[in-house]
């Protein structure tokens, strides 16, 4: 269910000092505007709709229109743009960012047009949180810091503050929570400084709700009700409202319900007093979804009831079909099958009209359970086919956007790279340009001194030959960045590459474990629902150590590893590798043997040494007959530890062991002569090998298997005995 962000829906909150103060501005504004004019009209008309947007969303958008009529004929560039800003901030307040994007590029257009930098530092602002909220982060940071520079420039304290917050939003938003929380606790402690209770009350919030969505509940519910304390010390009734529906939010995850329950109430009390409609909405939603999750049907009916009809006023598709969605399955549960299919077909009916593959999926699912319950299996079944096709498109989807998440995030943290290489550049350049407008002064001086003696004369050419050396090996100096340049974009592609092809595979057996979860999770008993969870949470592994590799071939490439060596139970490390492989062993009957002595201690760097055995015990799965085996074991050998994989599998081809660990491509493992994947794995283990100051080789025959091994300098506490 969609809870509008009031952190989002109070974009122009340095101005915004509570909802008395509105009103009395809106009483002021509605007095003089029937006798204005002109301009000023226009101005009155842009104010009055900016103070409503909360209040009366439709009433904004018409009064921004008519602003629009009057500026037009004027060529009262100001007044377009705000009437166009005032459109798109109706659209934010409605949820509807597409829709809101092309007002606010409009807005801009016109500002630009104009010398009033304040309004285009909030335009750009309103641009940053759309395209936050629509996920284009890149485009998000450019408007972001295009705002934020206006408002140094200014010395706009406030407006820094707001501007410092939504960047932190978007960094949380790219779940790059350190900077996010950084970011939150500066403004933090700027509104304390400033005694900007209002700003208090919002950071409170946003620091919240981040500790909320990595699981600190605790520090969660303590910043939520610092803003509930610090909002109604204001008397900041929206702030209010909106910390209390996150406190309900936090209660509900930390599984206190009855808490949570009470906390929606209290903010629906104040929504309902101060008239704000979507608010109260999206409280009685998640009353109402409370108290379905608690079996209280009858009262969860009349909340969905409450919710349905306010949305239908504020013309909410998404959030009205969800409401009647929800209408239809309290029905059901109450056993009043006829009014429930009614709803639900009605649901169906208005879903054709957005492209929601999560609701649409919601109402397919109920409409399975209506003719399930009823004993109509045929239409049961066409609708759990459409549920599942609408729950592959959804699970599609939200990939491709985890993909491009990924994608940005890497995109974001090299373009903030690149920025420091070419500020360092630009340092350089700045150096040479100085030294050389010295130069030029010292030519002249030496130009005069010539006429004098020719003994100065030679002096300033030698000073002129050093001079062009210098510049020489700047020039030489800046082509060998360049050239780093070219790599660091060839790594970029190859790890766009890596991430397309192998993060589909773990992400496949999470998919069908979990789809087979979903389908007998009411008749599966409880080994089979352990064994479903279980091969879940390996594959969950797979796919995070996959991502660990990822990450640390990219740290390889800039060279960012570190080595740290220390004593490390080599028997242990190995029944943890061989733990984290076992799903894709069970699968193919594939067996461990482990020939290292319990507690046999080595001295290496353990998070290097379990991604290279692991790969290796990885690839011996991978590649192995149905039925095979993997037997690691570890010798001492002239003052060096080996340690070795081998494998029962069908081994590799002769003309492919001198190349198996180029990193250019993947390379065939098997007779096949078949790529099955990036080859990611076998250079992370010739890399990290000869990290550690060591080397790794290869031993096959067509038929026989393989073994891999590799061996390390033998550090002092080396233990091979226990």
């Amino acid at each position: 269910m969609r809870w509008i962000s009031f952190i989002i829906v109070l974009f122009f909150l340095p101005s915004f000092n509570g909802f008395s103060q509105d009103e009395r501005i809106i009483d002021s504004i509605e007095k003089i505007l029937p006798s204005s004019k002109g301009n000023l009209r226009v101005d009155l008309l842009n104010q009055l709709a900016w103070e409503l947007k909360y209040i009366d969303p439709r009433r904004t958008f018409s009064l921004a229109e008519e602003a629009f009529q009057l500026a037009e004929k004027s060529d009262y560039n100001l007044g377009i743009a705000l009437s166009f800003r005032n459109k798109a901030g109706v659209r934010i307040v409605e949820g509807d960012f597409t829709a809101a994007e092309p007002y606010a590029k409009q807005a801009l257009l016109f500002i630009e047009k104009t010398d009033n930098f304040y309004q285009k530092g909030k335009i750009l602002n309103l641009l940053a949180i759309i395209s936050r909220e629509k996920m284009s982060f890149k485009q998000a940071l450019s408007y972001q810091n295009q705002a934020l520079a206006i408002f140094r420039n200014l010395k706009d304290t406030a407006e820094i503050a707001g501007n410092l917050n939504n960047l932190g939003l978007i960094y949380d938003k790219l779940r790059n929570k350190e900077e996010a929380l950084k970011l939150y606790l500066e403004v933090f402690d700027v509104e304390q400084k400033r005694g900007n209770l209002t700003g208090v009350a919002r950071t409170s919030n946003n620091i919240g709700t981040l500790y909320e969505d990595i699981g600190m509940y605790e520090k969660a519910i303590e910043l939520f009700q610092l803003g509930i304390e610090v909002s109604g010390s204001i008397n900041n009734k929206q702030f209010e409202a909106a910390n209390y529906h996150s406190l309900g939010n936090v209660y509900l995850k930390s599984n206190q319900p009855e808490k949570a329950i009470t906390a929606y109430n209290k903010a629906a009390s104040i929504n309902k007093e101060q008239g704000f409609a979507d608010f109260l909405a999206n409280n009685y939603f998640q009353i109402a979804a409370t108290n379905e999750r608690l079996g209280r049907f009858s009262v969860s009916l009349e909340f969905y009831r409450k919710a349905a009809a306010i949305f239908d006023s504020l013309s909410g598709r998404r959030d009205y079909i969800s409401a009647i969605n929800g209408i239809s399955v309290q029905e059901r549960k109450l056993g009043n099958y006829r009014e429930a299919l009614k709803i639900a077909l009605k649901a169906l009916a208005l879903s054709d009209s957005i492209n929601d593959f999560e609701i649409r999926g919601n109402v397919y699912q109920n409409l399975y359970r209506i003719y399930a319950e009823t004993g109509n299996p045929a239409l049961a079944l066409k609708y759990l086919e459409k549920s599942n096709e609408t729950s592959d498109s959804l699970q599609l989807t939200n990939n491709i956007r985890l993909l491009k998440e990924i994608e940005t995030r890497y995109e974001v943290e090299k373009m903030e790279s690149d920025n420091q290489k070419l500020l360092e550049e630009s340092n350089l350049k700045s150096s040479i340009i100085r030294f050389q407008r010295q130069i030029t002064i010292a030519l002249v001086v030496i130009f005069v001194i010539i006429l004098v003696t020719a003994i100065l004369l030679l002096r300033s050419r030698r000073k002129l030959s050093k001079v062009n050396f210098m510049l020489n090996e700047i020039n030489k100096e800046i082509e060998l960045k360049a050239i780093e340049l070219t790599q660091a974009n060839a790594t970029k592609d190859r790890l766009f590459s890596i991430i397309a092809h192998d993060i589909r595979n773990p992400f496949s057996a999470l998919l069908n474990f979990s789809e087979l979860l979903e389908e007998e999770i009411e008749t599966a008993d409880k080994e089979t629902l352990k064994f479903y969870s279980e091969n879940i949470h390996l594959a969950a592994v797979n796919t995070f150590n996959l991502l660990d590799n990822l990450l640390y071939w990219s740290k390889s490439q800039r060279g960012a590893i570190e080595i740290n060596k220390e004593p490390v139970d080599l028997s242990l490390l190995i029944k943890e590798v061989f733990k984290t492989a076992q799903a894709g062993a069970t699968e193919k009957s594939v067996t461990f043997e482990s020939k290292v002595l319990p507690d046999t201690s080595v001295v290496v760097d353990k998070t290097l040494t379990r991604i290279i055995i692991g790969n290796l015990v990885g690839n011996a799965v991978k590649f192995n007959n149905t039925g095979g085996s993997v037997v690691v074991d570890s010798s001492v050998l002239d003052n060096r530890i080996e340690i070795s994989v081998t494998d029962t599998g069908p081994g590799i081809d002769p003309s492919l062991i001198n190349s198996i660990f180029d990193k250019e491509e993947s390379m065939p493992h098997g007779s096949t002569g078949k790529k099955n994947g990036t080859g990611l794995g076998l250079v992370l283990c010739r890399d990290f090998v000869r990290k550690m100051g060591g080397n790794i080789s290869v031993e096959s025959k067509k038929g026989e298997g393989s073994v891999f091994k590799f061996w390390l300098p033998a550090s002092e506490g080396f233990h091979p005995e226990p």
